[in-house]
């Protein structure tokens, strides 16, 4: 054993023995007879047996609690950043798809986008068929999209229609459900 270790488990054995003397005295007090000698004796007893201060803490040790407690509380502190940095990126994705998204009119028929793309594909006539391409309807829906969104909305109904020949506001929930689905890439990208 080195100097610094018999010291430290000498000062262990001096405190432990300290200890077992203490409460024997305690004990030996309590069955002896009350009078102020006694008292007295007691009290002096009780101070010899306790050791006056607490045994120094080795440097090392202590330099060692602190790195152990400075890594800790940077922990923490890296680990509430990487909380906000998680929020403040998902509010932000939040409020960049509350940006793009497509402005609705109160009707819900899509409002102003839906127009757009309504004046732009076929002027606002839901009976046109463009007779080169076979796109059909105010949205001009090709007919293997018009079935696949059809699907996709549970309108079972209206897979294989001419999309020319469907009602007004089948198309217009048909390219509600486009637009809400895939966004203006079916129409090319325009009236966004």
């Amino acid at each position: 054993m080195n100097g610094r270790a018999l010291a430290i488990g000498s000062g262990l054995l001096v405190t432990m023995t300290g200890t077992a003397l203490l409460g024997s005295a305690s004990a030996a007090a309590d069955n002896a007879v009350r009078t102020p000698a006694a008292s007295s004796s007691r009290n002096i007893k009780a101070s010899v047996a306790r050791p006056s201060a607490l045994p120094a803490v080795d440097p090392a040790i202590r330099a060692r609690s602190e790195v152990v407690a400075r890594a800790r509380f940077f922990e923490h502190v890296n680990r509430v950043k990487w909380l906000e940095t998680i929020a403040f990126n998902e509010a932000a994705a939040r409020a960049r798809a509350r940006a793009n998204a497509p402005r609705t009119s109160s009707s819900g028929s899509g409002g102003n986008v839906l127009e757009c793309i309504k004046r732009r594909e076929s002027r606002g006539q839901y009976d046109v068929v463009n007779s080169s391409s076979g796109a059909a309807g105010a949205y001009q829906f090709m007919p293997g999209t018009w079935d696949n969104n059809a699907r996709s909305a549970g309108r079972t109904d209206l897979v294989g229609v001419n999309p020319a020949n469907a009602s007004a506001a089948d198309q217009d929930q048909m390219a509600q459900h486009l637009l809400a689905t895939q966004g203006l890439r079916p129409w090319g990208g325009s009236c966004g």
